[in-house]
Formats: C-alpha cells, sequence, structure tokens
C-alpha cells in the first residue's frame, strides 16, 4: 500500500535492495559528503535566526514554528527557497504529504499488506485500498514534480543557488537510468524527511527542558561561557559546547522519532542465534528496548544528558563505527538504510538549540497556563 499504490513505487526509504536503490543511494551520498553538508551552513543559521525570533515574538506557536524552521531548512537546502512563514502554502502543501503518507503506514492496518493475495479481489471489498493509496499518490506527484520542474525552469534562467536538486540535476541521474518521477522523489523526500523528524524531536526537546530546569542552567551557562552576550553563535563555537550536544544525543536516545525504527524485510532466508528466519519476514530493530536497556544506559528512563559527554564523535561518525556496539543511539536506524541526510540533521538541529538559549532566557515556568505549580 505505502510503497507500491501510495508512493508509485518511487519513495527511496521503502524501496527494496536492488539495482534501482543502489544507484539513489550512490548518487546520494556523493552529494551529501561532510564537504556538501558543511557548506549548507550558512542556511542552517539563518533558518535557526529566524526561529529565535519567532519563539521570542510568538511563543504561542511554537509547534509551528518548529515545523517551520525545519520544512525550510530542508526546503533550501534541497531547492534553494525558502519558507518565510509557517502557513505559506509550500508548506501546507508538504505537510499534508506527511501526514498522508503517515497516516497509511500503521502496521495491519492495510489487510492487502497482510495478505497480499487479496489485491486480486475488487478493491470495493477490501477498504477501497487502490483508491486511497492513488489519492496520496497523485498529490505527491503533483508536489514533486511541479518543485522538479520549477527547478529545471530556473537552472535554464540561471535563477537557481547551489543547492542539492541542482548538484543533482547536474549529476549522471539520466545515465543510472533514472527517470524524472525518480529524480523528483530523491529531492521530494529529502524536505518530507527532514520536516517532522527535526520538528518533533525539537517539540520532545522543549518538553524535557522544560521538566529540567537544572539541565537549561547548565547548558545556557556554557553557552555564556562560550559564546558571551556580545554575538551571535557560529559554527566554530560547535566542538566547544560538550553539553549542548550531549543534550542533543539524550533526546534522541529518550524521545526516538519512531519505537520500532524503519521496518526491514528478508529478502532471502537467515539464521540467527539458532532461530529460522524465512525470506519474506518483516524484521525492525527496536529503538525502544536498546534505549532503555540498563545495561547500555544506566538509569535509563531518567533523562541525563551527562551520559554522553564521554561521547567526543558525533552521531555521523558513531554511525560509521564497524563496532555497533559503541554506536551513542541508534535514533537514525543502522545498517545501509541509515538516515541519510545525518550530517545535515545534526548541525541545524545543534544550531538551532543554541541560538534559541542565546536569544531568551528558557529557565522553566513553575505555573501552567491556567496557573497551576507544574510537577517536575
Amino acid at each position: 500500500m505505502a510503497m507500491e499504490t501510495a508512493s508509485g513505487g518511487k519513495r527511496i526509504a521503502m524501496m527494496q535492495y536492488g539495482p534501482t536503490w543502489r544507484k539513489l543511494r550512490q548518487i546520494m551520498h556523493k552529494l551529501l559528503m561532510p564537504k556538501t553538508a558543511h557548506s549548507y551552513r550558512p542556511i542552517e543559521l539563518v533558518e535557526a535566526q529566524q526561529l529565535s525570533i519567532e519563539l521570542m515574538d510568538d511563543p504561542n506557536h511554537f509547534l509551528m514554528h518548529h515545523r517551520r524552521y525545519a520544512c525550510s531548512t530542508m526546503f533550501n537546502i534541497t531547492y534553494g527557497r525558502r519558507l518565510p512563514t509557517w502557513d505559506c502554502q509550500e508548506m501546507k502543501d508538504v505537510i499534508q504529504v506527511i501526514e498522508g503518507f503517515t497516516s497509511i503506514q500503521n502496521p495491519g492496518e492495510w489487510l492487502v499488506d497482510v495478505f497480499n493475495s487479496l489485491e486480486y479481489l475488487p478493491q470495493f471489498l477490501v477498504q477501497n485500498w487502490r483508491t486511497v493509496g492513488a489519492r496520496l499518490h497523485a498529490h505527491e506527484r503533483k508536489l514533486w514534480m511541479g518543485l522538479w520542474n520549477q527547478l529545471k525552469s530556473d537552472v535554464a534562467d540561471r535563477s537557481v543557488p547551489s543547492c542539492f536538486a541542482r548538484d543533482f540535476l547536474d549529476s549522471d541521474w539520466k545515465e543510472q537510468g533514472i527517470d524524472e518521477l525518480q529524480a523528483a522523489y530523491i529531492n521530494g523526500t529529502m524536505i518530507e524527511a527532514g520536516t517532522d523528524t527535526s520538528a518533533i524531536t525539537l517539540n520532545c526537546l522543549m518538553c524535557q527542558l522544560a521538566l529540567h530546569p537544572e539541565v537549561v542552567a547548565k547548558a545556557q551557562a556554557e553557552i555564556d561561557r562560550v559564546i558571551g552576550k556580545s554575538r551571535t553563535p557560529t559554527w566554530d563555537d560547535e566542538p566547544n559546547l560538550p553539553y549542548t550536544r550531549a543534550i542533543i544525543k539524550e533526546i534522541m536516545r529518550y524521545r526516538p522519532i519512531t519505537k520500532s525504527g524503519q521496518l526491514h524485510m528478508l529478502t532471502e532466508d537467515d539464521e540467527y542465534k539458532g532461530y529460522f528466519i524465512p525470506k519474506g519476514t518483516i524484521v525492525m530493530i527496536s529503538w525502544w528496548a536498546i534505549h532503555f536497556n540498563p545495561k547500555r544506559y544506566p538509569d535509563p528512563y531518567t533523562f541525563k544528558p551527562e551520559r554522553f559527554l564521554n561521547h567526543k564523535l558525533s552521531a555521523a561518525e558513531y554511525t560509521a563505527l564497524a563496532d555497533v556496539s559503541l554506536r551513542d543511539h541508534f535514533g537514525y536506524g543502522a545498517g545501509r538504510r541509515v538516515y541519510h541526510p545525518l550530517t545535515i540533521f545534526m548541525a541545524d538541529f545543534s544550531v538551532a538549540l543554541v541560538c534559541t538559549w542565546r536569544s531568551k532566557d528558557c529557565s522553566s515556568p513553575s505555573r501552567d497556563c491556567f496557573g497551576d505549580s507544574i510537577s517536575r
């Protein structure tokens, strides 16, 4: 349902491992090398600065400001265009795609995914799944192809700044046998994948910070010591903010984007610790079970950034280690399907956090909007 019908078979995150997936992965890997990702830092800094202003001027809509920040960052990185407000049409269209796709991914929701032979029955007997999927795909196709075609037109007019989509257009995607719709989906997926993941993580983080004023105090003291009061943050400050980095790692452990991570499917029979696992079996990495294992993370149900102060590497560097037991957390998955824009995500997330703290007092309120005392 989600892949073949709603995505037209084009969503790389759900694509079966094979020649097409390898070609797309190879192109994305070249375009998202750390050196290239660093070139996006001015974009991330501008968006983080706007976020800090929005949160000061209009804190009641913090959920939508987080969404605008995340969506605009990925929109700018991908297509070289900003989204200045959270209620602009482009953002509404992206959110509609995200919410529509999310709504059909609940395990077991669609009988045709559980019993594949049901696809041969008239669809009105099986939840009208083709109609629902086709409607979602039509909206996605219109949005992603519209952005892709506009990019090509702007490139012809020489009015496109350096961005992921322009670099993709200049790559050898045609020679690799990739069609226009697949190219549009690759670039659209960049925006889709980086929008709600970043916004949700920011929301979870703000919730934890409101409940842990001692964490806020330590972070603000570190930022004041390193950055001071007379200037705004720069990328040169990031290595000198170990506690801030530890906070980001801890929220990724404490509140991962999903409980079970990206589902995987065996393409051939396998055996694990004496258990036979047949081809076609759905396998998941339970991020929740790993992240709350007291042997790996003592006192796992306590939000405690200090546990990561000795983790000196970035999340991307830990992901690349051969020994998986050394990983800081599994919030980006594992194996071949680890979240690819990892370097970008961690960079824009850290600068957003620092700019927000730098611009205002983030100390925890003692009472909620109803005047009642907040328990911690």
